[in-house]
């Protein structure tokens, strides 16, 4: 199983990702973001960001998820290659661990790709189907 892919979209980046549990989705959409915003093989895994979001429900945990993560690589600085979910509690609490590097001067030059600016609700879907969980999210860029 992948554990994602793009979704043709006009105007906008659309990820598609997989999982065979929530938590793993959750961390493959993670990923697929990274991946259109970075060079994933230029971060190394060497700093921990510690993460709790909460929400109403699963599909609001992910934007929630999302954006956070976002504004950790666009106001903080950091940009992650790993995503370890600890734990979703009643599909509206999410605690979890980001890997990667603080971004400078020297570094981010030869790491950024795109940017992307937020994940939207528009066409925002959680589904299962034979017992892989399957996210769409679409992106402001």
């Amino acid at each position: 199983m992948k554990s994602y892919e793009l979704i043709d979209h006009t105007a906008n980046i659309g990820i598609r990702a997989f999982g065979q549990t929530l938590e793993q989705m959750f961390a493959h959409m993670a990923l697929g973001m990274f991946g259109q915003m970075v060079d994933l093989s230029l971060v190394t895994g060497q700093q921990k960001k510690k993460i709790i979001v909460e929400a109403a429900d699963e599909e609001e945990l992910l934007v929630e998820w999302l954006n956070e993560l976002l504004y950790l690589y666009l106001v903080k600085k950091y940009a992650f290659n790993i995503f370890k979910i600890n734990k979703i509690l009643y599909r509206q609490k999410l605690e979890a661990e980001a890997y990667g590097i603080k971004l400078t001067k020297k570094n981010q030059t030869s790491i950024k790709k795109k940017e992307i600016k937020a994940a939207t609700y528009h066409q925002l879907k959680i589904k299962q189907e034979n017992g892989v969980y399957i996210g769409e999210v679409l992106f402001n860029v």
